[in-house]
């Protein structure tokens, strides 16, 4: 039976169709990603307010701009390119989204990922910290 695609993105990772959605918890934010079938394997990824503010203070330690800047963490964060990052990371630790099995739950990733914080207005900001966003995924 095929899943309802009511408030849900479409996202194709390889040759595959995923749908998404996420929500806010308490402590930070869930993302859902299922295929069109409703009994197949769904992957849970929590990304935890606390894990995203080390991880952009890590990014924008040297920058006096952000240094007394509160993180807010806005729906935009997960974006298309995130979804697509936690699907690959997802799929090469394991989870099998065709087959009729429980759910994969992962969490503590946000290091291993290239999470835009950064808006239109501060694009530029974004390029001058990409480097070090890649040369910290090589380290870990």
């Amino acid at each position: 039976m095929a899943i309802s695609k009511k408030g849900k993105r479409k996202i194709t990772v390889g040759k595959h169709i995923y749908y998404w959605v996420y929500k806010y918890l308490d402590d930070g934010l869930r993302l859902t990603v299922m295929t069109d079938e409703k009994t197949h394997s769904n992957l849970i990824c929590d990304f935890t307010y606390k894990e995203l503010n080390i991880y952009f203070r890590k990014l924008v330690e040297d920058d006096d701009k952000y240094k007394d800047l509160l993180l807010w963490i806005t729906p935009g964060v997960l974006t298309p390119y995130v979804v697509h990052q936690v699907i690959d990371y997802s799929l090469e630790n394991g989870w099998k989204p065709f087959r009729k099995d429980k759910d994969f739950v992962i969490k503590g990733i946000e290091h291993q990922l290239d999470i835009n914080f950064w808006t239109e207005s501060n694009k530029e900001d974004r390029k001058k910290w990409k480097s070090k966003i890649h040369n910290q995924k090589s380290k870990i």
